[in-house]
């Protein structure tokens, strides 16, 4: 650690009867290259936490895409420097497609990382006492950059849920029988059916075996070539020894899963960095002071990532014709148009609607009139709605939003709509469902229950998340709280050899018996006849 670059040494006093305990501040990379907005968004509490409360120094590497973002995060500035990385452009693509092009681009940018002259002069001039890197294809650089160049430990921050990829890369088990992969995302009303479970199997596969194959070994090429080492990296062995990993999630916005303890769930953070509430802008506020001659409203949002105006015409007007059917509600909806395209559109926007291209999300969460959200089933909507009881209606679009909305359905206050094929008539009886009055709608009283199971936890999921990060700085080596599978191979952590062996001796044993049985009948026939 490096007390002479640190703000300050912070000291925590222990209950009375114990020694003050000195916590240096350190030098922490936030390697968040290849990201989104919605995943900075939902680490910004851990920096401004790390950096704010706890006087250590943070760099986040990030897309050049959200410099301009940034101050929507509410990050601090001091202590924090900004680094960022050029962006590729991808189109059209299916969800397999941009998740192979995601790849493609993550080996680019840490090319560009390594070799770039802010990047690399950065790299090489700051060492790091700890790295912490957005899993969703930062791992391989990341990774080797701390163990080779910085010689510091590294933690993982996964925005989601567990990859089709993580069991076999972190050395977790398997739960192919019972929990549908992030890709696939089966319906989990009702069991898991053979075909589903074969499907799950072989994704894991599938993803396990182009990490090996391909993206790994791209990667080492690259981290062996511009660190100038004697040997290749295995990325494989950098991963088993991840110190830590960081996952935004918790009970209610995901099954419950076998991790090790390693895996700490730390989602609702961004519930405990709240601050002060954001005020209503003065229209949205008239708007909502009409609620008495209303039932309550719906909150309509399609998330940070996806902007209204890509969503369609057909999909717009489908939404508008239920509003307008729908007379006895309001609906508050996160709609991207410019200011003349408002004025234009108002004239045929009914008035039990508002729109605006930003409104304050947790705000209107807690308003007390809210009946429900339409959603697109992001994590960081998905945890707020998850923290406030907001009962949800989730079409999804696109990477985790599926899996999102199996897990709302499975706990019961979700409904899913496709959203290439939704009808008005789904979409109305699907609102009037959500929102219908009375101590038998089953959808808000589990909405809040899965808040009460949310929000009911040793301590805050900030607090959590901090305290695991700087246990990481003060032991360093945290083997004991990894898997004991890391070292296996894929075929052991799905024990094929051993039901291999099985199966070869079983069938041994029975050639062995057919034997002895046909030499006992070829000698004991003659005798008999």
């Amino acid at each position: 650690m490096h007390l002479a670059k640190c703000g300050y040494i912070l000291p925590i006093l222990l209950i009375i009867g114990q020694l003050p305990v000195l916590v240096s501040c350190a030098n922490i990379l936030f390697y968040f290259a290849k990201t989104g907005f919605s995943h900075l968004h939902s680490v910004s509490p851990l920096i401004n936490s790390l950096v704010r409360n706890r006087g250590h120094n943070v760099t986040i590497l990030i897309p050049v895409k959200l410099k301009a973002q940034i101050s929507k995060t509410d990050l601090v500035i001091n202590n924090l420097t900004i680094v960022t990385v050029p962006k590729l452009l991808a189109k059209n693509l299916t969800m397999e497609q941009q998740q192979l092009f995601s790849r493609y681009k993550s080996i680019h940018i840490c090319k560009h990382v390594l070799t770039s002259r802010k990047t690399s002069a950065l790299i090489y001039r700051t060492r790091f006492d700890l790295v912490i890197f957005d899993m969703w294809l930062n791992d391989g650089c990341a990774v080797g950059l701390a163990y080779y160049k910085f010689k510091a430990p590294y933690i993982g921050y996964s925005t989601t849920t567990l990859f089709a990829s993580h069991p076999d890369t972190y050395g977790l088990p398997l739960e192919t029988a019972t929990i549908s992969d992030l890709v696939s995302a089966h319906d989990a009303r009702r069991p898991l059916t053979i075909y589903q479970k074969i499907t799950s199997t072989l994704v894991h596969l599938k993803y396990t075996y182009y990490r090996w194959r391909w993206y790994n070994p791209a990667l080492e090429e690259i981290l062996q070539e511009e660190l100038d080492l004697e040997e290749r990296p295995s990325l494989a062995d950098l991963h088993g020894d991840t110190s830590l990993v960081l996952m935004n999630t918790y009970f209610g916005t995901d099954y419950a899963r076998s991790l090790p303890p390693a895996f700490i769930p730390v989602g609702g953070m961004l519930m405990d960095d709240m601050g002060d509430p954001d005020p209503l802008p003065e229209d949205l506020r008239l708007f909502l002071e009409d609620s008495h001659r209303y039932d309550g409203f719906v909150y309509v949002s399609f998330g940070s990532e996806l902007r209204s105006s890509k969503l369609g015409s057909n999909l717009k007007e489908k939404f508008l014709g239920v509003m307008k059917s729908l007379a006895n509600l309001q609906f508050v909806w996160k709609l991207d148009l410019d200011h003349e395209n408002r004025a234009k559109n108002m004239q045929r926007i009914s008035r039990n609607i508002y729109y605006s291209s930003w409104l304050p999300q947790r705000v209107l969460f807690a308003h007390p009139s809210i009946k429900g959200a339409i959603v697109h089933g992001g994590m960081n909507s998905f945890s707020e709605a998850v923290h406030f009881g907001i009962p949800l209606i989730v079409l999804p679009v696109m990477s985790d939003n599926e899996y999102n909305a199996n897990v709302a359905v499975w706990n019961g206050f979700g409904i899913k709509l496709n959203v290439k094929s939704f009808t008005q008539s789904e979409l109305k009886g699907a609102i009037q469902e959500m929102c219908s009055n009375g101590s038998r709608n089953r959808i808000r009283a589990a909405a809040k229950r899965a808040s009460k199971q949310f929000r009911d936890r040793p301590l805050p999921a900030l607090e959590t998340a901090v305290w695991w990060v700087e246990y990481v700085l003060r032991h360093r080596n945290t083997s004991h709280l990894g898997s004991m599978m890391r070292s296996c191979t894929w075929y052991e952590k799905r024990l094929l050899d051993v039901w291999i062996s099985i199966f070869l001796a079983v069938n041994m044993i029975l050639v062995l018996t057919c034997w002895i049985f046909g030499k006992f009948f070829r000698f004991i026939y003659p005798i008999l006849c």
